[in-house]
């Protein structure tokens, strides 16, 4: 089981994170469903909106696993010497869950 509580949330979760990053004017579920499907929009749409309306995933588990996955990848180029964060809308994102639902709201 995916640390989203069930294996069938991963791509869901995979997905949003993905529309999270990527440039697009808004960061709510409809032009994220466009752009990280755009073959099957409305699906997409559909599956993100499920996925954020039942997102009981723990966020310590979520960034424990991102940590274990990205952690490694970053320090292979090197020691970290310093951490820089963008904290430019920090108070959206104080945690995977609050910024999930304040997005589908």
């Amino acid at each position: 089981m995916s640390v989203t509580g069930h294996a069938a949330r991963t791509k869901p979760l995979r997905d949003y994170c993905t529309g999270l990053m990527m440039f697009c004017d808004r960061k709510s579920v409809e032009p994220m469903a466009a752009m990280t499907a755009p073959d099957r929009t409305a699906a997409q749409h559909q599956s993100l909106l499920h996925f954020v309306g039942q997102g009981d995933c723990s966020d310590q588990q979520v960034l424990a696993q991102v940590r274990e996955m990205v952690l490694p990848d970053i320090e292979g180029h090197g020691p970290i010497e310093a951490w820089i964060i963008d904290d430019t809308d920090l108070r959206n994102r104080l945690s995977i869950l609050s910024v999930v639902r304040a997005i589908s709201g």
